[in-house]
């Protein structure tokens, strides 16, 4: 049996295994700019179209190269209580501080 495997999309690694030849090519004639593959096993892995979207991303060696901080005023001969604030932005989220 040969395994007819049709790979649609370069970032997902989406598409579709066939074992009868014209389906395969209904489905291809179907998704334009996919890849046609004829396998004699059925692979472990489905190959994908193009180079992999995965990206290894090392630590930095400086742990505070991400961190900004921003400042503003003085509290010098300030009569009064002084204030404060922070905002964190950290993996998507939002907190602030007061």
């Amino acid at each position: 049996m040969k395994y007819h495997i049709i790979s649609t999309s370069k970032s997902r690694g989406y598409g579709a295994i066939f074992t009868n030849a014209k389906e395969a090519k209904e489905y291809q004639a179907n998704h334009p700019g996919s890849v046609y593959q004829i396998f004699e096993r059925l692979p472990a892995k489905i190959p994908a179209i193009g180079k992999s979207q995965e990206k290894i991303i090392k630590p930095s060696k400086d742990p505070l190269s991400g961190i900004t901080v921003y400042t503003d005023g003085s509290a010098l001969n300030n009569p009064g209580p002084g204030g404060w604030g922070a905002i964190i932005q950290m993996h998507g989220e939002t907190r602030e501080y007061s």
